[in-house]
């Protein structure tokens, strides 16, 4: 990771090679019930991340709704952006039969 963020004249170097992680993220404001907290994460937004073994970032929502998230990764820093969706019962089934979970 240092490598990848240090240079001799200063700039930012592009990082090449794989990175991955597993998150979790808490809604930053309070005990929130299932359909506040799919309101919250409904629609775009954008996130950064630091990982070293250990992950900790933030995501913005659409709905300008702050998530702390955390988990475990590969060295790396990053930013995305996405856009999240609320699955039907029939597309959990089928992510669930694709990832070998029996609910």
């Amino acid at each position: 990771m240092a490598r990848s963020i240090s240079s001799s004249d200063g700039k930012i170097t592009r990082p090449v090679g794989f990175s991955a992680s597993i998150n979790f993220g808490s809604v930053i404001g309070g005990e929130k019930d299932a359909t506040a907290i799919d309101e919250v994460i409904k629609g775009s937004s954008i996130g950064v991340q630091a990982c070293h073994g250990v992950c900790l970032g933030g995501i913005r929502t659409k709905g300008k709704e702050n998530v702390l998230t955390y988990g475990v990764g590969t060295s790396q820093i990053s930013m995305s952006g996405g856009n999240m969706v609320q699955l039907s019962e029939e597309r959990k089934q089928q992510l669930f039969t694709l990832l070998g979970i029996k609910p």
